[in-house]
Parts: C-alpha cells; sequence; structure tokens
C-alpha cells in the first residue's frame, strides 16, 4: 500500500507539548524506560513542541526482542520520543471517536481526559479482572470463556485499520497522518508486522480495532469484558452449542484476525470462572502486597521457595506477586535467589531490576550484574535492566570502561546503548573527555543520555561536552540546557 500524504496535518504546538509531557509518565511503566523518563523533555515541553511539531517524516524504528509471559519474545518497537508525541498528537480524533464508542467493559483504551490533550485513566487491568469477577459472582449464565487474538498487533493490517479509522469518523487527515506514519515505518523496518507494540497511541489503536467484537458480544452474550485483545464472556444456552466461539470468530474475521485456540480456556461454574480471572494461591501474597492487617510477610517468603523458585516453566505471575511483596517490606529475601538464577532474570528482567535496584548498594548484586552484563550471551532486555541497575548503584573502573564502548558500539541495540551511557556516568571511569570522543556521532538517544550524565557536575568543560554532543539538534540542544541547569 503506498500513499503519497505528506504529514500536512498540523499540530498545535500547545497539544503537541502536552503530548511531550504525557511520555514522562508512559516511560516510567514501559518495558524499557528511559533513564530519567524524559525529565529533561518534559520540562523543555513548550520549546520542545515548536521544534518537533514541523512538517518532517517520522524517525525510523528499532525492534526490541522482550520476554512474554509465556516465555517466547515479543518484539517491542522502540519509537523516537519526538514520534512518539507526535502520534499521540495526532491520535486525538481516534481518542474521541473511541471514547463515545468503546463498550462500558472494555477497559483498554479508556480516558481520564479528553482529546485533545487526552491520557489513559490508570490501573485498568486490574478493573477489567475486578469487573469480570464482579460479573462472575452474579451468575447467571451457562458458562464462561476466556480467550485472545492470536498474534494480535503483528496480525492487524494497516490497510484494514485504514478502513476502520476512515468508517468511524475519525478526521481524516489524522487518519492519513496515522497511516502514513505506521506505512513508513513497515518500510524502514522490515522486522515490523502489523501495529508496533510499544507507542502509546498504538494501545489506543489495538483497543479500537476491536470494537467489532464488542458489538458482536454485546448482542449475544450475556455479559462481557475486555482488555486490548484480553476478552472474557458469560454466556447463555443461545450460545451452549459452541460456546460462542463461532460469534467471536466471525467478529474476528470481519477485520482479518483469529482467535487463539491455545489461550481459550472454559469455565462452567462460577469457582472455576474466577480460577480463569486470578488465582487462588496468589490472594495470601496478595493480601501483603494491598497491607491488609495481620497479613505476615512469612508465608510471602516460603511461597517464592517453595511454589516459585522450584518452578518450570518458571511462575512469572508468582515471582511478580513475590518480588512486590518484598519491595514493599523492603526485604531483601529473594536478593541471593535471584543471583543464583540468572534464567530467572531473563525470564522478567524488568520485575527483577525493580527489586535488585532497590538493593544496588549491595556490592554481591554489582558484582553479579557487571559480571554478566559484559558477555554477549546476555538477552538484550536482561542486559538493559542489568545495566539499570549499575547505573543506580554505582561499578568500577574496568565496569565503566566497558560500558562506555557498549554505548558506542553500534552492534548493539539502542536501549542497551542509551542505559550504558548513563551508567557509565555513575562509574569511576567517568572522564567529560572520553565520553565526549566515544559518542560523538552517534544516534540522538545516546548522545541524549551521554549529555544527562553532565547534570550535577561541575567545570567549564561539561558545557563544551554537552555542547559537542547536541550539535546539529535543537532538541538535544534543549536537553544540554536542561542538564546543565536542572
Amino acid at each position: 500500500m503506498h500513499m503519497t500524504h505528506t504529514y500536512s496535518a498540523y499540530i498545535d504546538p500547545d497539544v503537541l507539548a502536552h503530548h511531550i509531557r504525557a511520555i514522562g509518565p508512559w516511560s516510567a511503566h514501559t518495558q524499557l524506560p528511559d533513564p530519567i523518563d524524559y525529565r529533561d523533555h518534559v520540562e523543555t515541553a513548550s520549546d520542545l513542541a515548536r521544534v518537533w511539531v514541523r512538517d518532517e517524516p517520522p524517525d525510523s524504528i528499532e525492534m526490541f526482542p522482550y520476554p512474554k509471559a509465556s516465555g517466547s519474545l515479543r518484539q517491542l518497537a522502540i519509537v523516537s520520543p519526538r514520534d512518539h508525541a507526535r502520534l499521540r498528537a495526532t491520535s486525538a480524533s481516534v481518542a474521541e471517536i473511541a471514547q463515545r464508542r468503546l463498550h462500558e467493559h472494555c477497559y483498554s483504551g479508556k480516558l481520564a481526559t479528553p482529546p485533545p490533550n487526552w491520557n489513559f485513566k490508570s490501573n485498568l487491568y486490574f478493573k477489567f479482572v475486578r469487573a469480570a469477577i464482579k460479573g462472575i459472582k452474579n451468575w447467571d449464565c451457562t458458562g464462561m470463556v476466556r480467550t485472545d487474538v492470536q498474534g494480535y498487533f503483528p496480525s492487524i493490517s494497516i490497510e484494514t485499520l485504514l478502513r476502520a479509522l476512515w468508517d468511524s469518523g475519525c478526521d481524516k487527515d489524522s487518519v492519513l497522518d496515522i497511516i502514513q506514519t505506521l506505512l513508513t515505518w513497515q518500510d524502514t523496518c522490515k522486522e515490523l508486522r502489523g501495529l508496533p507494540i510499544g507507542p502509546e497511541a498504538c494501545a489506543l489503536l489495538g483497543t479500537f480495532f476491536l470494537d467489532p467484537v464488542d458489538v458482536a458480544l454485546g448482542a449475544h452474550a450475556r455479559a462481557h469484558y475486555r482488555y486490548m485483545d484480553d476478552i472474557a464472556y458469560l454466556y447463555g444456552p443461545n450460545l451452549a452449542n459452541d460456546r460462542g466461539y463461532g460469534v467471536v470468530d466471525q467478529a474476528l474475521a470481519t477485520v482479518g484476525l483469529t482467535r487463539s485456540a491455545d489461550k481459550t480456556k472454559h469455565a462452567q461454574t462460577p469457582a472455576e470462572a474466577i480460577d480463569l480471572m486470578q488465582r487462588r494461591d496468589l490472594a495470601y501474597v496478595e493480601a501483603y502486597v494491598q497491607r491488609i492487617p495481620n497479613v505476615a510477610i512469612g508465608p510471602v517468603k516460603a511461597f517464592f521457595n517453595e511454589a516459585v523458585m522450584p518452578s518450570s516453566p518458571f511462575d512469572l505471575p508468582g515471582l511478580r506477586k513475590c518480588l512486590s511483596a518484598f519491595l514493599s517490606a523492603m526485604d531483601s529475601h529473594a536478593v541471593y535467589p535471584l543471583l543464583a538464577a540468572p534464567m530467572m532474570f531473563d525470564a522478567d528482567p524488568k520485575a527483577c531490576a525493580n527489586y535488585l535496584v532497590k538493593f544496588a548498594s549491595n556490592s554481591d548484586v554489582l558484582e553479579g550484574m557487571s559480571s554478566r552484563m559484559k558477555s554477549r550471551l546476555v538477552p538484550p532486555a536482561s542486559r538493559v535492566h542489568m545495566i539499570r541497575i549499575l547505573a543506580a548503584g554505582g561499578s568500577d573502573r574496568s565496569t565503566g570502561q566497558s560500558l562506555l564502548a557498549m554505548a558506542a558500539d553500534s552492534t548493539y541495540k539502542i536501549p542497551e546503548r542509551v542505559w550504558a551511557a548513563a551508567a557509565y556516568g555513575n562509574s569511576s571511569a567517568y572522564q567529560l573527555n572520553d565520553l565526549a570522543d566515544a559518542l560523538e556521532g552517534t544516534p540522538y538517544e545516546v548522545r541524549r543520555a551521554g549529555i544527562l550524565t553532565v547534570n550535577g557536575r561541575r567545570g567549564r568543560r561539561r558545557h563544551h561536552v554537552a555542547r559537542l554532543l547536541a550539535k546539529g539538534s535543537p532538541a538535544l540542544e534543549l536537553s544540554g540546557d536542561w542538564a546543565l541547569t536542572a
């Protein structure tokens, strides 16, 4: 599919500034966060918007492998902050239509603030689970099904998405901008399939794209609940012959999608249905995380030792809940088990790093991260999060030099290089001249990470290094000004 549209839709600088500020909270929750959650961009958003509002094609994207709960990998799209903010701004028309059309029991893509300065509501997945359980407790049906879409985002046809947005009444110029951006990314990144996973605006598009499923289940099921492509529905005798699969399959087929047979689960009683929405064996751990009175940490430790650590394949929900409980108590119980089980770290590097970073003053933690980080056999996602820990706890001269070499090495992926530059800034090897020599001419994101390391330092040389790394980029000049004065 080829289009001649060339990014002509006008974006108001004030609207774009709002969406630049929104990438900070987004970063804090994403699998590959920015070292400072874009505080430099957030705090210079008004000036930065006047730079980024210009008519220019999207930057290229990079695909980054990240582990899923199933143990397989999903490909996250690494999108520049400029394109993230611009796509958010041009998606305001979709947000407006979605706000009116999405079913009340669709829990992804729901807005806390309306367009054009839209933002998502928080904790929507947990609201999805709680709403489904509430519906189950009012059991007046034959059975329940929980299912999802086979390879959802990669399976979305951009041409079909165009038709869906066009027919929905979205602003036509905005639709053309969105589609042209997606097609440009596909043209410049041959690994990309369908809708990119990662940008917030794509979460909105992905939610809206499955509206036909909500319409179909709303007409035939007793009740249904959806979070993105995670679908749960209660059905009566009218769907008992095939449990409603035909209704779901037909609705998905209208937009070129297929139900995942492997992830389709069925329940015939309320107890079974609740088990499909949440695990009973994690209820105690969840109670501790919620700080319910008289719930002690001891049984959480026992569950971690007896159920989580020996599990094969890894019990990732159990791991995440236990680490959340230990974090809540600032309890180091899981530190050494995680250091001894690198494959568990690889299964969920963000959750493990979020926990271990709180104990970054522990020399054993830093030594373990430093030693393993240098191996080329480490998965990229694990390397990013190990370097996050080094960025918090610091590193010796040898490790610092390895980090700077990694930041300058184009064979590593951009998030690895960004975090390596950030961690180099907290190593005993840090030298401004070495930083400038190594990072001059590297991609925007890496130079920005290098610029940010001058924040809080003294000496005139830092001004020269910041200007050198920002050369040719007005956006990086703003980052340099922020780093030198913040």
